[in-house]
């Protein structure tokens, strides 16, 4: 059974009509994969297997097998978490030109978490079958799907509870239970049943105000711990306030990770460094003379918006290579500034590929540079077969 969307109103949160140019896409990031975690793509129904910094998108489902567990972090500071045997959608990640943010999260199965504090007029809403809920505050719950009920528990803060039995706002430590094949009625409690994952979930909770204790720049959610542990911020001539990760001699960016084919994006940066989220989807690398390799953040990284990866292509027969562009740089397929062939990271190219990856790289000529060209993008893989709705169902349950 699908989730239902009877209970969420868009033209609650758009009272107009909205262009294309007025909304722009938002991206979140999977912060922790443990176990089997499918992540199945909008529109085209691929599949491919979560992991640590993968981008989701509006329209992703997110599955965990019996064993698994998944976090995706939101750029606004939120956190959805998801308990084992759990299916969920990001059904709106939308942010309008007017700055407001729209986050809808659907549960069609499985235990959620959600933890949030939306800021201004932006709106984040969980809905599952027979019931929404919409955060009014700083708050923490636990959502749960079954097919006989389906379960909101306030562990922290105030949300507004819907049904079509009724709309109340829920406490820290009240409970709604509602049978999704009878939505006229539904049962309060005022006292929280503690589940077993509740302590995972707080954990991380905890893990996360930690890391939101750190360096804080204007335009970002939260602090930025992450990057504090893996590095250090410095100040550099021209670029501001940078930051310098903590790596081995003759590191460089874009080579821990991979490529990964999106529609709406095209190539991605997928790092499997711990810290590979913000230096490789908001602002640019640059290399200083003396000091190294630095990242050099945005200076308003809501209209600068997330990117895939700021870097230049180089592709010959059966290799391709890439490496960063440096901030403010206007590259259109001519000879990057920091090119070179240390700089530069190969990895096997055939046309039609969804994932370059650095670990597969094919015996390389001499020069690359003379043996290959510069190009301002690589060529779409063709696309994939239209998968029909009853053969995604299919493929989510079995």
């Amino acid at each position: 059974m699908r989730v239902p969307r009877l209970l969420f109103f868009p033209f609650l949160l758009f009272p107009f009509s909205l262009s294309a140019s007025d909304i722009h896409l938002r991206y979140a990031r999977m912060s922790l994969a443990e176990g089997s975690v499918a992540v199945e793509q909008p529109v085209t129904g691929e599949r491919i297997q979560g992991e640590r910094n993968l981008p989701v998108g509006q329209g992703a489902w997110i599955e965990t097998d019996v064993g698994g567990r998944a976090e995706v972090e939101l750029d606004e500071g939120s956190f959805i978490r998801l308990g084992p045997g759990s299916l969920a959608e990001l059904s709106d990640l939308t942010r309008l030109s007017t700055g407001q943010r729209i986050t809808l999260v659907s549960l069609e199965r499985g235990t959620l978490y959600a933890t949030g504090e939306p800021k201004g007029l932006d709106a984040l809403l969980v809905v599952a079958p027979g019931l929404q809920v919409t955060f009014l505050a700083g708050s923490r719950l636990r959502v749960e799907a079954g097919e006989e009920t389906s379960i909101v528990a306030v562990i922290e803060g105030r949300v507004r509870f819907s049904s079509r039995a009724a709309e109340l706002d829920l406490k820290e430590g009240q409970t709604v239970n509602v049978d999704p094949q009878a939505v006229d009625r539904f049962q309060l409690f005022r006292e929280l049943t503690p589940a077993e994952l509740d302590k995972w979930s707080e954990q991380r909770d905890r893990e996360a105000g930690e890391r939101g204790q750190g360096t804080r720049l204007a335009g970002f959610a939260g602090g930025l711990g992450e990057l504090d542990a893996s590095g250090k911020w410095m100040e550099a001539p021209e670029l501001g306030k940078v930051w310098q990760p903590r790596v081995a001699e003759g590191w460089t960016p874009f080579h821990t990770g991979r490529w990964r084919w999106y529609d709406a994006l095209a190539y991605t940066w997928v790092s499997a460094e711990a810290w590979g989220w913000f230096p490789y989807h908001y602002g640019r690398w640059a290399y200083l003379t003396p000091g190294g390799w630095v990242w050099a953040p945005p200076t308003d990284p809501v209209s600068d918006g997330f990117h895939p990866g700021a870097a230049y292509w180089l592709r010959g027969a059966g290799f391709v290579g890439w490496g960063p562009l440096v901030p403010g740089e206007q590259w259109r397929g001519t000879a990057p500034s920091l090119y070179s062939a240390a700089n530069t990271t190969f990895a096997a190219y055939q046309a039609g590929a969804r994932v370059l990856d650095p670990e597969r790289v094919p015996p390389l000529p001499r020069d690359p540079r003379a043996a290959g060209q510069f190009l301002a993008a690589l060529p779409a893989p063709p696309p994939l077969p239209a998968i029909s709705a009853a053969t995604r169902r299919k493929t989510r349950v079995g």
